[in-house]
Formats: structure tokens, sequence, C-alpha cells
């Protein structure tokens, strides 16, 4: 058997052979669902608005899209990976609770809070992949899928259905992205990268632009909810919703190098626990920014999110959180190096975990 410092050392080998290309794409990702977190509440301001809306256009189909390219391997789809993902939602939906609890908000039990209902789609998304990915026509049809969904005003965001039927084209297209199709990309020349990473940047602004000015594309579009418009109209906007997104990722692809860039690189390997603990102290910081200038909630929100790169991304934190959902996990799914212990432990977490869920809105009904 190996020992612990023969398990670390190839830890760190693995670490240090590790691409920067996907961490740097999603250091870039996560910066953006950051800043857009920040300004979320106050997109009725005209130059907020454009910023949110157009970020929001593509920075979670290319995090779905980046899902679907490492959900190919059998250990993302392993039991004990779900469990882990099926911790971090049951988390944080506890701490929003808690949250909604003490500031008067509505709890909410089968409709997830906030971005917490990527995790919920995560894991549908990686457990049917086996079924419904075994042609690369499966991509056209979920675009299908997902045009008709609209139609339809009961496939809404309970149990994140209507985002998983949304934005499953998505994970499709990564999910069918090969490390060749990768390799064909990177070794363009800088010259090609750069201009055709423009072409693609340059077309997908002008689709905004028109989306947003001419067609008032707006949350109900780009969070995927049932058609609001005329259905023509509606399902006319998911398509360019869909053009847009794809230019950015295929940009992105374009642009991202292969060499580490401080801050973004480390921000991308742990984005995870930036994801899970940034949202809860946004909403916090809310009511403490309310009342800046445009611009100055502009500067609050880089400031948060080079402050939510550094710290939450670093790899103390990381390590600990990692901790926290591994336990959790194994009150689901125990690894067979744990003890009976530790998995009883476990298992009591999960229980307490899911009694507060349930207890805190029949809480708010007797108060």
């Amino acid at each position: 058997m190996m020992n612990k410092k023969m398990i670390n050392t190839q830890q760190m080998k693995l670490q240090s052979d590790r691409s920067p290309y996907w961490d740097n794409l999603k250091g870039i990702l996560i910066a953006l669902v950051v800043f857009a977190h920040c300004l979320y509440a106050f997109k009725n301001r005209d130059i907020l608005n454009y910023t949110v809306t157009g970020i929001y256009l593509f920075h979670m189909p290319a995090f779905v899209f980046v899902s679907g390219y490492f959900s190919k391997s059998l250990n993302s789809r392993s039991p004990r990976s779900v469990a882990k993902l099926l911790a971090a939602y049951l988390l944080l939906t506890l701490v929003h609770m808690i949250m909604a609890f003490y500031m008067g908000k509505t709890l909410k039990i089968v409709t997830p809070y906030y971005s917490s209902w990527y995790l919920l789609a995560l894991i549908v998304w990686r457990l049917t992949a086996q079924f419904t990915l075994r042609s690369k026509w499966a991509v056209p049809v979920m675009v299908v899928f997902s045009l008709l969904a609209g139609l339809w005003g009961d496939i809404d965001n309970r149990f994140a259905i209507a985002r998983i039927i949304s934005f499953y084209p998505f994970f499709a297209l990564g999910f069918f992205l090969s490390k060749d199709d990768v390799s064909r990309i990177t070794r363009l020349s800088p010259v090609k990268r750069l201009f055709g990473g423009l072409a693609c940047v340059i077309s997908a602004v002008l689709l905004s632009y028109y989306s947003i000015s001419k067609l008032k594309l707006g949350k109900n579009d780009y969070l995927f909810d049932p058609y609001k418009d005329v259905i023509s109209i509606s399902m006319f906007k998911r398509i360019l919703i869909f053009m847009i997104a794809s230019l950015c990722i295929l940009a992105l692809l374009l642009f991202i190098t292969e060499h580490k860039v401080p801050i973004i690189t480390k921000a991308g390997r742990n984005s995870l626990s930036i994801f899970l603990i940034h949202r809860p102290i946004t909403l916090i910081l809310n009511s403490f920014v309310k009342d800046f200038s445009s611009y100055g909630l502009l500067l609050y929100a880089v400031l948060f999110t080079l402050l939510s790169l550094t710290v939450l991304g670093s790899e103390t934190i990381s390590k600990a959180l990692n901790l926290l959902l591994n336990y959790t996990a194994s009150g689901f799914v125990p690894n067979d190096n744990e003890t009976a212990k530790s998995i009883l432990h476990s298992r009591i977490l999960v229980i307490i975990v899911l009694l507060m869920i349930l207890i805190l809105p029949a809480l708010r009904l007797i108060m």
C-alpha cells in the first residue's frame, strides 16, 4: 500500500503536469460569474443592465460547456463524484435558506436558490449523458428540445428542470469536444487565433446589441424561463442566445493561453470553492452598496471579484471546502478506506442538513 507521503507526491506531480489551458478558461468564467453577481441586483440601471445581460448571455453556457468537456470520464460520473455534487447542493441550499429565514424572504425547497441550480443540473447531466449523448446528432436534438421547452409554462425552475433542458445543448457540445479538437485550436498560429477570436467577439457583440436594444432581451430570456412574449419572438431570442453563446465560447477557446496566468489559473483550478462561497457574501453586501453610483458599483464589483479570486480561490480555502464536501458525501457513498465511525458521523451530518432544510419553512409558519 502507498503511504500518505507517496500519495501527496503523486498529487503534486499531477498538479504540476496539469495544463493551465482549461484552468485559465475556468478562471476567466468564474471571474465573470462573481462580477455579474455583484451587479445583478442593480441591473435596473442602464449601464449595469447592459453589462449584466451581456455577461449572462454566455458565461453560464460557457461554464456548462466546460462541465460537459470534463464529464466524459467515468470518474466524473461515479457515485462518489455525484454524491459530492449533491453534498455541495444541499449545503449551499441550507446556507441560502438560513439567510432567507433571517432576512424574511421566501423559503424554497423545490426551487433552487440563485446559481445553486447549476449543481443540481450537473448531477442530472452527468447521470444521463451515457444514455442521451450516444451520437453527435444529440446536439441538434437537444437544441430542438430546448426551443420547445419554453412553450410549456409547467417546465419552470422547480428542481431546475427548465435550465437542465435548455442548457443541455452546451453540455453536449463540451461532451463531444475531443482533445484533438482542442489541439487543432491551440496549434493555430497566434495571428489566426487573434483574428478568429476577434471575428467571433465582434459578431457576438453585434448580435447582443441587436438582441438587447431591439428585441428587449432580458432576464426571462437568458435564464431560459418559459416564453413570455409572442412564441415566434421568444423562440427567435433563444436561437440568438445560442448563437451568441457559441460565438463567445469559440472566442474563449481561441484566446485562452496555455501558460499560467497569475490569480486566474489558480482561481480556475479552485473554481468550485469560489462558486459555492461568493454568492451568499454578495447577497449580504448588497445592502451596504445599494446607494453607490453605477460607476461606484462597477468598482466594487471589480475589487470584490479580485478579492474572491485571491482568497476564495486559495489552496487553503479550496482544501478545507473539499474536506467538508468529501466528508458530507461519505454520508451518501462511503469510500472503502473510511471507518464505520466516520461514515456514521457523515450520515448524521446529512440527516441534520436535510432536517434543517425541511424544518425551517415550518418554523416560518409558526413564527
